[in-house]
């Protein structure tokens, strides 16, 4: 409290304290007379009472400066504070009204002036219906009731026409209550959220723009936090994983401890890219290359995991490095088919006359065996228990055998340029069956008529331009491979399943049997050169590697296969109908 305003107070105070000392002498003159001292009792006789008021008089007036006082201190702290407040709300960039509990503004500030364009002068006394278009206006006075009705506070949104043009802005109100609680009138604080939603807007844009850019992506992307929580995905993402929960190694449980390559990646802080996912889903193929990228470079724990469908792809790196395969062996082929075809040649040549040599019946022998001193019959009895017969039997068959490999050899390193005539592919596929039947005759360990074929034949029976006896070659190992796999793993009730059929520009013919299958390994180099699964002596390994180079190299078309262990094998030969591969 300053000198001034305490001098105020106090003032009053000592004139009570004044009074109260001068009714002592009264007290005093009192008291004398009551003692017979006549002097003072004359003089006094009537003084008492004067003196009494007085000091009621002067104890009056010291009230009433009193109060006074204390009125002028009230209306200076309160003009104080209305200093402030006014001050503050002209200090305040966002516009302010109030009103009475009639609607009537009372008064505002300065940004609200010029957020209106109204003068204060002009706006103190009206109403809005006095101010603003009717209906703004009736939308204003609307909210208004509602907030008297309702209370204490209301926020709602208004696009408001201004000099300025068109603007969004949000009003925040409350109610005005007087001592007793009632409701005298309300104050308003305009905001003009106009640079806001235009700022929302461009937000969502933007982010809409780079949703639609994700989910244009041929990849699955998945974010996922350090906990393994998906926060985003993609449409791919989405429809890979299909309906989940928000775990990622749940949604994906194909691929094994994916969360814990996402960890190693967010601890290391580098790009980890993960070997080549290899799959089989309902007997397709299924490649999927993995990548994770950590986000640590924005400042958050999380983890972006990248899926790509590379089964394309990796079918044709598998082709591409057969047809290397294919074109590295043809060029060995050429050379070692020259030279093996000539003592191939004469081994055989050799067997077939030595043959003719003890054969009974030429007179040529008998006379032979004469002029040594012994009978044609003594011979043969002989060259039987001997078996030299079988022997040279089994020379002939393996001298043709060998034969044969040169052949198929031969096939790496020419390619026939001559124009294909059209084949029924219903009847190539039978005589393929027809030359396995009698292939198998002679088998001891299987017979190929005790293997149940079902065909299941385009009826339409299309034709394709292709080398008929090449592809019937084709057809002829598949179906003698698919044979010697379920024979040798002792399969009870073996069965093939041969079909025809068109798919797009394709004619394709299918040769599907109920053996061992394969696993992922022994499916990728099935066509690889002298690649086989059989004992020694078995197998060359080359009629698969043979048959791809003769589908993909000579006819253009595609030959693949599907397989899983236990659940045999389907290989597809697919033959273009036009100058054209097939997809």
């Amino acid at each position: 409290m300053n000198r001034i305003s305490a001098c105020r107070f106090f003032l009053p105070l000592k004139c009570t304290v004044f009074c109260a000392l001068l009714l002592i002498p009264l007290q005093y003159a009192r008291a004398a007379n009551l003692s017979g001292l006549p002097l003072l009792s004359q003089a006094g006789a009537g003084l008492p009472w004067i003196c009494g008021l007085a000091a009621v008089l002067l104890l009056a007036v010291g009230v009433g400066m009193l109060f006074a006082a204390y009125r002028r201190k009230v209306r200076m702290t309160m003009a104080e504070h209305g200093n402030f407040l006014d001050s503050l709300m002209e200090a305040m960039p966002t516009p302010v009204f109030y009103k009475d509990a009639k609607g009537v503004y009372l008064g505002c500030n300065q940004a609200f002036e010029e957020f209106t364009g109204l003068v204060r002068n002009e706006l103190v006394g009206r109403t809005v219906h006095e101010l603003y278009p009717a209906g703004e206006a009736d939308v204003f006075k609307k909210h208004d009731d509602e907030l008297f009705a309702a209370g204490p506070v209301q926020i709602y949104e208004f696009e408001k026409a201004t000099s300025k043009g068109a603007r969004q802005i949000r009003f925040h109100k409350a109610l005005i209550h007087d001592g007793a609680g009632r409701a005298i009138g309300l104050v308003g604080v305009i905001a003009d959220i106009t640079d806001l939603r235009h700022a929302q807007q461009e937000l969502w844009k933007a982010r809409n723009y780079l949703q639609a850019i994700i989910d244009s992506s041929p990849s699955a992307i998945f974010c996922v936090d350090e906990n393994g929580t998906i926060t985003h995905t993609n449409t791919y993402a989405r429809a890979l994983s299909g309906e989940c929960s928000n775990l990622l190694q749940e949604c994906l449980p194909r691929i094994p401890d994916i969360m814990g390559a996402v960890r190693q990646a967010l601890a290391g802080g580098g790009l980890l890219s993960l070997p080549r996912h290899i799959s089989m889903i309902e007997g397709t193929l299924l490649a999927q290359d993995v990548m994770i990228y950590p986000l640590h470079a924005l400042g958050i724990s999380e983890a972006v995991v990248r899926i790509d469908d590379v089964t394309e792809r990796h079918r044709m790196e598998e082709a591409l490095v057969q047809s290397e395969k294919m074109m590295s062996v043809g060029g060995l082929a050429a050379g070692m088919a020259h030279e093996i075809n000539n003592p191939l040649g004469g081994i055989m040549q050799s067997a077939q006359v030595i043959e003719n040599r003890i054969r009974e019946d030429l007179p040529v022998n008998r006379q032979a065996a004469l002029d040594a001193g012994c009978s044609m019959d003594l011979v043969r009895n002989y060259l039987e228990r001997r078996e030299i017969p079988r022997l040279l039997g089994g020379l002939r068959e393996s001298a043709g055998r060998a034969a044969d490999i040169v052949a198929n050899m031969l096939q790496f390193s020419k390619r026939s340029s001559s124009a294909w005539l059209p084949v029924a592919v219903n009847s190539l596929v039978d005589k393929a069956l027809d030359l396995c039947l009698q292939d198998y005759n002679l088998s001891e360990k299987y017979d190929f008529r005790k293997i149940a074929v079902v065909k299941e034949y385009d009826p339409a029976d299309p034709s394709v331009p292709c080398s008929g006896q090449q592809i019937q070659q084709v057809a002829f190992n598949l179906m003698r491979n698919a044979a010697q796999a379920m024979a040798e793993a002792g399969v009870l009730n073996p069965a093939i399943i041969l079909r025809t059929r068109i798919e797009g520009d394709c004619a394709v013919i299918e040769v599907e049997d109920n053996g061992p299958g394969m696993d992922e390994e022994t499916r990728r180099k099935a066509f690889e050169p002298f690649f086989t699964t059989k004992g020694p002596g078995l197998g060359t390994g080359l009629g698969l590697s043979v048959s791809y180079f003769i589908v993909r190299e000579n006819h253009g078309g595609e030959i693949e296969v599907d397989s899983a262990p236990g659940r045999g094998a389907r290989f597809k030969v697919s033959l273009p109908l036009h100058d054209r591969r097939c997809q």
